[in-house]
């Protein structure tokens, strides 16, 4: 062969590498910039998905547990008061009475969607939280019952029933009844202490929410 022959296939060899190798960079540049894509929208997907799940399971049910907090404030608060006032104990405990089954039916239902989604294994994310709201519950300086508020009036109703020995000084020399105003100022701290960390888990999930 002629050199300018070889040369030229020698030319023509060296373009055809060079074309297959900027194919094959096009392609693999492609794949790329797909598996990006695929990435960004599996991201995408799984932001969108938190996003609505912490809008239709989280917020509301943190803001109902806030009402019932609330509530649970208002309640201790009130029986504070009425116990230094000297109020009869059997009044205090029906006031309360009255006031705790105003919102008995959510505190219930509250309790119950917790532990439901604390067994659904796809909401791993939130077992926390909803672990923060069980153990509101069920953290109470107060024996018996399954609320605070129940178990308060137990206690308060035991004492009613006693009340020619509340009313009187106990051999110590002190009220019995100030037991009771103590065992409510105990309970008001482990209120606003459990309510602490139920918010604390619920910022966690509103931050996870929002990345």
């Amino acid at each position: 062969m002629l050199p300018h022959f070889e040369a030229l296939d020698r030319k023509m060899d060296f373009q055809t590498i060079r074309a297959i190798r900027t194919t094959r960079g096009i392609h693999m540049l492609d794949s790329v910039i797909k598996l990006t894509e695929k990435i960004t929208e599996l991201l995408q997907y799984r932001n969108e998905r938190r996003a609505r799940q912490f809008k239709i399971l989280i917020e509301p049910t943190y803001l109902a547990l806030k009402v019932v907090h609330q509530d649970y404030l208002s309640i201790f608060e009130t029986a504070r008061k009425e116990l230094a006032s000297g109020s009869p104990l059997s009044t205090v405990a029906d006031l309360l009475e009255s006031r705790r089954l105003e919102e008995e039916a959510e505190r219930r239902a509250i309790i119950e969607h917790a532990k439901t989604m604390r067994l659904d294994k796809s909401l791993a994310d939130y077992h926390s939280f909803f672990d923060a709201i069980i153990q509101y519950f069920r953290k109470t300086p107060f024996s018996g019952g399954s609320t605070p508020s129940n178990s308060f009036l137990h206690s308060l109703r035991d004492a009613a029933n006693s009340q020619p020995l509340i009313q009187t000084n106990a051999p110590s020399g002190r009220n019995p009844r100030d037991s009771l105003v103590n065992a409510t100022e105990h309970s008001l701290q482990m209120l606003r202490k459990n309510w602490e960390i139920v918010s604390t888990e619920y910022a966690k999930v509103l931050a996870a929410s929002i990345e």
